[in-house]
Formats: structure tokens, sequence, C-alpha cells
């Protein structure tokens, strides 16, 4: 569900658990660097309970601080220690007296050179959770934030190509994978966390990733959906949906795997597909996974079904050519 401040999630608590050890390490610097130690990169994520990438190309276990001392092998540990420095003014954030952190932002323009297109699409997404205990940002921050760099800033172009990919309100990151694979097959358009009523239960109902106008959600179950209580849950729910006239598929971790290995040859693919072309009366064409530069050209649409159009209307015009001949 969206629009909540949850601190009893066990997202929340994990995040929680993550940001008190790092406080802690930090601490534990300041008789090196003394009070007012800047956390950066990854450590910032860690202090500021953001959800950490699932892979890039800077050491998540190291504590990245932002100073002035570039030089770290004569510090104790120093291998554990990376310093940065940046040119780019902003406004840390306060965690207590001794420590602080870049901005939530700021981090995510850190981490666009260490992280692949996708990745920094999910960064983005999990800064914008529909917990708001642990939402950071939305969308007109990373904008404005952009609006204020230099034209010729590093990374600039990368972010600005992911910002129109990311998504409010999103409820994990294996979801927004998800939603990007699709859209690499062509399958893009997703709505995020679509709500539908339930006129008699006197409520809304939050479907995962959904297109509305064919009445298709899709629901990704993770680890926890596992559990009985969300089981039984998780069932009431799409009862209720299919009732409502919604065809739901669910999607697991191996689906999703066999999803990024196989593409338009797995059988999650193929349940999607056959699912669309039911609920709009049209032919869905599949094509190889698109790359990040064919991404950034489509646009987060459903191309197939524009495409399947498109050749249609270039039919129906060699027809009349034929005629007209």
């Amino acid at each position: 569900m969206t629009n909540i401040y949850d601190t009893q999630s066990i997202a929340y608590q994990q995040l929680d658990a993550i940001r008190n050890e790092t406080a802690d390490s930090l601490h534990g610097l300041t008789t090196i660097f003394g009070k007012g130690i800047i956390a950066c990169h990854t450590t910032a994520l860690k202090l500021l309970r953001i959800e950490l990438p699932s892979h890039s190309r800077i050491n998540q276990d190291k504590i990245h601080i932002l100073t002035d001392r570039s030089n770290t092998d004569r510090l104790p540990n120093a291998e554990l220690i990376s310093c940065h420095t940046s040119r780019i003014h902003f406004e840390p954030i306060d965690v207590d007296e001794a420590i602080s952190a870049v901005p939530p932002v700021f981090v995510w323009w850190q981490m666009a050179a260490y992280l692949d297109w996708t990745e920094l699409i999910v960064l983005g997404d999990s800064m914008m959770r529909g917990n708001h205990a642990i939402r950071r940002l939305s969308l007109s921050d990373f904008q404005m934030f952009m609006d204020k760099l230099h034209p010729n800033t590093p990374q600039l172009k990368k972010c600005a190509t992911s910002l129109s990919f990311m998504r409010e309100n999103t409820d994990s990151s294996m979801e927004s994978r998800l939603r990007i694979q699709l859209a690499r097959l062509g399958l893009g358009g997703l709505k995020v966390n679509a709500q539908v009523a339930d006129p008699e239960e006197g409520h809304n109902w939050s479907i995962d990733l959904a297109w509305p106008k064919h009445h298709i959600g899709i629901e990704y179950d993770g680890q926890y959906h596992f559990d009985k209580a969300q089981v039984i849950s998780d069932t009431h729910k799409r009862q209720r949906l299919r009732k409502a006239g919604w065809k739901i598929i669910t999607v697991y971790a191996q689906d999703f795997y066999d999803l990024v290995e196989f593409g338009t040859y797995s059988d999650i693919f193929k349940t999607i597909i056959s699912a669309l072309q039911q609920a709009s009366g049209k032919r869905v064409l599949a094509h190889e996974p698109f790359t990040d530069a064919k991404m950034i050209r489509h646009g987060d649409n459903l191309l197939l079904r524009r495409r399947y159009r498109r050749c249609s209307s270039l039919a129906a015009s060699g027809n009349k050519t034929t005629k007209t001949g």
C-alpha cells in the first residue's frame, strides 16, 4: 500500500539495523578525523536507511567519507576507509553532532559512476518508496538537483536518462528490476502500485505493476510473501481483484532470472504475452531485449503494441499503393 509510514516493516527494520551499525563505525573514526565526518557513497546510503545496489563497482564494505585528506596510506586500517573529495556544493544531513551524510540525491549522482544504467534507476526508485518511513525524495527533487549542475558535470547525461525511467512509490528493488526488464522486452508502460477500488470491502487494493487499460496486474512475490499470514492476505487480495475482472500474474524470483536469461523464450514472458493478447485482441510481436540506448530512444512504453499498429498501418499503406498502381 502506498503513502504509509511504517517503521515496523521488515524492510525498515533491516535498514535501521544497518544504519546503527554504520553510525557506530563512523563514531569510531572521530578519534582520527574529529567531529564533523561526512559519509558519502554507499556509507551514506547505509546511514540514510537506503537500500544498497545489488552490485556496483565500488567496495560497499569500505567506509566512504568526504574529506580533504585523499591519501589514506598512513591511516589505521586504511584498506577499510576510502576518502573522497567533491567540488559540488551540498548541504550535509546531520545524523548527530559528530557525523553527517551527503544528501540522498547527491549520493545518487555519486553512485552513477559505479552503477550500470539499470541499477541507477533501481537506486533512484529505492529513494522514493511507498513507505514514507524510508522515502527520501520525489522525482522533482532529482530534477531540481540536476538543473543546478553544470552541463559538463560527469555522469549528468546518465542521470538524466535514468530519471525518465524512475518511478515513485515502489515497494522493492526487485519489482523495479522486473519492471525494467519487461520494458527491455517491449512490455513497458507499467503503472507502479496501481490502486483498484473495492467498494464491498471499502478500501483500495494495490497492485505491484499493472496495465490498468487491459486489467492486467503483475505481482512480484519475494521471500517475505511465503510467510503464512502474508500468503493468506495475498490470496484474498488476488481473489478480490480477479472478481473485479483483473488478470493477476504472480512472478517469483526464479521467473525473474529466467526472464533475464531467456527473454522472450521464458515461460513467464509467454504467460504475460498471452494475457496481453487476450485483453487487447491484438497480436503482440516479441523481440530481443533492448540495449540501454534503444530503451532511452523508445522510452518506457508498451512498444510491442505500438510496433504492431505501425506495421499494420504500413501494410495498409502498401495495399493502397498496390491498388492505385
